[in-house]
């Protein structure tokens, strides 16, 4: 089960995950800092066992997106590559556990 917490995008900027029918479900990032983990206090939860608590976080700095694992036991994929640490653009793969995001300038949020 994945879910946001919060309502209302700043930038646009948004994660995108893909769905069994073909679409995609669309997550938009909120503030300048987005936690991704299973616990109920994360920005976007993503509830399942090989996602940690505290997976990992987005941050916005004016038009500069970064990722930061935070310590997660499994990691954080950027692009299929493992990281601690990575600056983000649109099209860009964010995997934790089973689920990948894709990185979208989301028009409808603006």
């Amino acid at each position: 089960m994945i879910a946001p917490e919060h309502g209302g995008a700043e930038m646009g900027i948004c994660l995108a995950m893909a769905i069994t029918d073909g679409g995609e479900r669309r997550f938009p990032l909120r503030g300048s800092c987005t936690v991704l983990g299973r616990d109920s206090r994360c920005d976007l939860r993503v509830s399942l066992p090989s996602v940690a608590m505290q997976h990992c976080e987005i941050k916005m700095d004016g038009d500069t997106l970064t990722l930061r694992d935070l310590d997660s036991p499994t990691g954080t994929f950027h692009n299929g590559t493992k990281v601690q640490f990575a600056l983000l653009a649109p099209n860009d793969r964010l995997t934790v556990g089973p689920v990948t995001f894709v990185v979208r300038h989301d028009q409808a949020t603006l």
